[in-house]
């Protein structure tokens, strides 16, 4: 580590244990949910961020790539390649909006309804296999946790995004698309 490290490193104020706990614990849930979703992309043999897309499709219905990129947290491009690879599999369907020609909206094919059969079963059995020697009681506990900690994060996002002042417009709101979105 060099001393420009170490400077910036010793200027910190010191963690409150509680909240070093939480950093270390929420690192590990990162982790873990990778390895899940790794573990379910491996056995249907769908890439793990095509999934996320794939259901938060199923939840929506027909939406934009700048409303899929804002809810994944990810570049337009970013999205825009991912639903490329769904849309070449035939999962997914990309259309022009009548009323902006440069918008794209992205649905699912019946293959991708399919897919999602698939994926909601073998979700079901991984995560029974993975928490079988777990009870009710803590499988509740760990849903009212997770669900909390995923709340307070999204107010807390929705709340920046209100008192800051954007250099860029919402990605809800873009319009704009790649290259490969425009074929």
């Amino acid at each position: 580590m060099d001393q420009s490290t170490t400077a910036a490193t010793s200027d910190l104020p010191p963690t409150d244990p509680a909240v070093a706990d939480l950093i270390g614990a929420i690192e590990a849930f990162g982790r873990a949910q990778r390895e899940i979703g790794g573990l379910l992309a491996r056995s249907i043999d769908i890439p793990r961020a095509s999934i996320s897309i794939l259901r938060y499709l199923h939840v929506n219905g027909s939406a934009q790539i700048g409303c899929i990129a804002h809810h994944l947290r990810v570049d337009l491009s970013v999205a825009s390649r991912q639903i490329s690879t769904i849309v070449d599999a035939g999962l997914v369907r990309r259309t022009i909006d009548d009323g902006d020609r440069r918008a794209r909206t992205i649905d699912l094919t019946p293959e991708g309804h399919e897919a999602l059969s698939t994926i909601r079963t073998h979700i079901t059995h991984l995560l029974g296999d993975i928490f079988a020697e777990w009870d009710t009681e803590q499988i509740q506990a760990a849903v009212h946790h997770i669900s909390a900690l995923a709340e307070t994060v999204a107010a807390y996002d929705a709340a920046s995004e209100q008192t800051s002042t954007p250099t860029q417009p919402d990605a809800t709101h873009q319009n704009s698309q790649s290259p490969k979105d425009n074929a």
